[in-house]
C-alpha cells in the first residue's frame, strides 16, 4: 500500500517539476534581453525539442503498454481456463434457483402492483365523480338575472 502511494507522489512531483521547468524555461526566454526574432527561434526550438521528448515518452509508454498486455495475456488465459469449468459445473445448480427466484418475484410484483393499480384506479373514478357532482351543482346555483333568459 505505501509502495503504491510513493510511487503516484513521485509520479506527481515529477510532473510537477517537469512543468515548473517548461514554465521557468519559457519565461527565461521571454524575458531574456534578446531580439524578438532571436526569442521567437529559442522558442520554436524549445517546442520543438519538448514535442521531440514527448513523441520519445509516448513511444516508451507504448512499448511497455505491450509489455505488459503480453505478461497478463497468459496469466488471464489461465485463470478462464480454471475459472470455466467450475462455472460449467455450477450453472446447472444456479439456473434453477435464478428461475425460482425470478418467477417469486413476479408473482411478488402481481401481488403488489395489481392492486396498487386497482386502487389507483378506483381514486381516480371517485375523484371524477367528485368533480361532475361539483360541476353539476355549480350549473343548477342560481344564475344572476342578468342570465335568465339564456
Amino acid at each position: 500500500m505505501e509502495k503504491m502511494g510513493n510511487q503516484n507522489g513521485g509520479s506527481g512531483h515529477f510532473n510537477s517539476f517537469t512543468l515548473g521547468m517548461i514554465v521557468g524555461a519559457i519565461l527565461g526566454i521571454l524575458y531574456a534581453p534578446k531580439k524578438g526574432d532571436e526569442t521567437r527561434e529559442t522558442l520554436k526550438k524549445l517546442l520543438d525539442d519538448l514535442s521531440e521528448r514527448s513523441q520519445e515518452a509516448g513511444h516508451q509508454i507504448q512499448q511497455k503498454a505491450l509489455e505488459v498486455k503480453r505478461e497478463v495475456e497468459p496469466m488471464i488465459t489461465q485463470v478462464q481456463e480454471k475459472v470455466t469449468p467450475i462455472m460449467e459445473e455450477i450453472k446447472p445448480v444456479v439456473e434453477p434457483v435464478i428461475e425460482e427466484l425470478r418467477d417469486e418475484a413476479e408473482e411478488e410484483i402481481e401481488k403488489t402492483v395489481e392492486p396498487a393499480i386497482k386502487k389507483a384506479q378506483e381514486d381516480l373514478d371517485r375523484t371524477i365523480e367528485q368533480a361532475r357532482a361539483e360541476i353539476r351543482e355549480n350549473i343548477k346555483k342560481n344564475r344572476p338575472k342578468y342570465f335568465k333568459g339564456v
